[in-house]
């Protein structure tokens, strides 16, 4: 079976958000269905329950630990990251992980501004 694909984007050290790699504008999220509580202010899931769009201006050790209880966050796929740093220069990364390694690749984005 083909692992899913995300796209992750952290704008510098303000906010981040995490999303189904080929949804593109945040408008589209609300309509993929399912649950949308995954303990973030903007989230969304797939009919079938799978995570499908994580969005926040923060993430602390508190969000991570909780993702490591919830089975939903175990899943393995692959992640492009985008960063966007305080001078304007972007960088980009690939990983497969979970998504609590995902929040864990996206604290440290976010800190190493």
């Amino acid at each position: 079976m083909e692992r899913r694909k995300f796209s992750i984007f952290v704008y510098k050290d303000y906010d981040w958000e995490l999303g189904i790699a080929d949804v593109e504008l945040f408008d589209d999220y609300p309509y993929l269905g399912g649950d949308k509580d995954y303990g973030f202010p903007q989230s969304s899931s797939t009919e079938d329950g799978k995570i499908a769009y994580l969005f926040d201006s923060v993430l602390n050790d508190e969000d991570i630990e909780k993702s490591k209880d919830d089975e939903r966050f175990q899943e393995v796929c692959d992640f492009k990251m985008r960063k966007v740093h305080k001078d304007d220069t972007e960088t980009n990364s690939t990983f497969t992980c979970t998504f609590t390694e995902a929040l864990e690749h996206i604290t440290k984005a976010l800190e190493d501004e």
